[in-house]
């Protein structure tokens, strides 16, 4: 257990109080530059920040690889919030590789997971805050995995109302080590179509490189979107873009011909019984 001092008042508190390197203005105000070349200094805005800190909050989780736990995370960030601010907006801040742990699948075998810092949780939030407005209304309307105010009930009912528009076969297709295998110069040519601010597309790429802790060494991360930050879903449905219903790595996809049909009408019958849950 990490001890501390007692300090004065709360993040919430330390991040309103927060004055952007432009002549102590508020972060990102009265700035007479185009939008999308601030897109860090709204990131880093006090709205934004409290917003992010209130969801990483309640999403709760294990501490990364610096051991510093939720509870513990405030006053770490009340000594440290000025110079890490300072390195973001430099260009200069390195994410903390994430710390790399197994989690059991359904269908058998493991699932890697990593775990990052409580902070590089903070800021890849506050990153996602701001651009999954930006992505998210691009994607399909047939698609639903980790997509905000879309559920796996939902995805459902919309096979349903394929399945009703006479369509009669389903493949079942799983995208293997999905997450582990995607390219990152593709992901980021991607995400620079919408994102201008090359300060944050740098940042993005740092934390696609981190790297992962494994049995006590730094691995480095070539390819791939660990799960386990608040940031990779969104990139993982960046990379594929894809219209398949359900999730990215694991759904059905109805069609007209295959040789060796589902019928369509077992899966509806499924399907009823699970949005009937």
């Amino acid at each position: 257990m990490i001890k501390h001092e007692p300090y004065p008042g709360s993040l919430l508190a330390m991040i309103a109080e927060q004055r952007s390197y432009r002549g102590g203005a508020e972060v990102g105000a009265g700035l007479n530059v185009k939008k999308e070349f601030v897109m860090l200094e709204q990131i880093l805005s006090r709205a934004n920040l409290l917003l992010a800190w209130k969801r990483v909050k309640a999403n709760g989780g294990a501490a990364g690889i610096d051991g510093i736990s939720i509870d513990e995370f405030p006053v770490y960030l009340w000594e440290h919030w000025a110079e890490i601010k300072r390195l973001l907006l430099q260009g200069t801040y390195k994410p903390s590789p994430v710390k790399r742990v197994e989690i059991p699948k359904r269908s058998g075998g493991k699932r890697p997971l990593g775990i990052p810092t409580v902070l590089d949780r903070l800021i890849q939030q506050a990153i996602l805050q701001v651009l999954q407005p930006m992505f998210d209304p691009h994607f399909s309307e047939s698609s639903f995995g980790f997509r905000p105010g879309r559920s796996a009930h939902e995805a459902l009912r919309y096979v349903r109302q394929v399945i009703d528009k006479g369509f009669k076969v389903v493949v079942d297709v799983d995208l293997s080590k999905f997450f582990d295998r995607a390219k990152h110069d593709l992901l980021m040519t991607r995400i620079a179509r919408k994102v201008k601010d090359k300060r944050v597309l740098a940042l993005i790429g740092r934390y696609l490189r981190a790297g992962a802790l494994i049995d006590g060494k730094v691995v480095p991360t070539i390819e791939g979107v660990p799960q386990g930050g608040p940031l990779s879903p969104l990139l993982a449905n960046i990379f594929s873009f894809t219209s398949l219903c359900g999730s990215t790595d694991e759904t059905a996809i109805l069609c007209c011909l295959l040789s060796k049909p589902m019928p369509a009408t077992k899966l509806a019958l499924r399907i009823e019984t699970c949005i009937s849950c």
